[in-house]
């Protein structure tokens, strides 16, 4: 881990200053998220990161971004482990609906969560290392600021750091 999170600092970093919205970089544990590196964005209106360790992980684009690439059975695994998303993610409660809710994160290339309860949005895409998912990077941000052009250049600037994440974790 600490490869990754050296190689992936400086371009978390520079995100969330660019971005000036709060960036994650994460990995799933079990059925909990751990955040590897968290940079919380310099606005004053930003949400709580919160700890580094964190349950209910399926709440959460990043959670959701490994879940989305892991092979079948990992998925059942992690299922089995977590439990059935249901209310915090779209009310999946069945094999089909998750895989089908897991197949559009990878057309798409993103996560996308949205926790209305705490203003709260999510974004996140895939970081790979030797062919596998390594981390999730993700932007977060209060869902009033979530609105066009901005969405649109979150989508940008998220997928092109994620590239470039991975270009140097080799």
């Amino acid at each position: 881990m600490k490869h990754i999170v050296d190689k992936a600092a400086p371009y978390v970093h520079e995100a969330a200053e660019k971005l000036r919205e709060s960036c994650v970089l994460s990995i799933l544990e079990g059925p909990r998220r751990v955040k590897l590196i968290n940079v919380d964005s310099n606005r004053l209106l930003r949400p709580d990161s919160g700890g580094m360790v964190e349950g209910n992980a399926i709440r959460y684009a990043t959670s959701r971004v490994h879940l989305a690439h892991m092979d079948e059975s990992e998925r059942r695994a992690w299922v089995s482990r977590a439990g059935w998303p249901g209310a915090l993610w779209d009310g999946i409660a069945s094999e089909s609906s998750l895989e089908a809710a897991c197949a559009q994160i990878r057309e798409q290339g993103f996560a996308e969560a949205t926790n209305a309860d705490e203003d709260l949005v999510g974004l996140a895409w895939a970081v790979f290392q030797h062919g596998k998912v390594a981390a999730a990077f993700g932007i977060f941000l209060p869902e009033s600021r979530f609105r066009e052009p901005q969405r649109s250049e979150l989508v940008l600037a998220g997928s092109a750091l994620a590239r470039k994440i991975t270009q140097a974790l080799g």
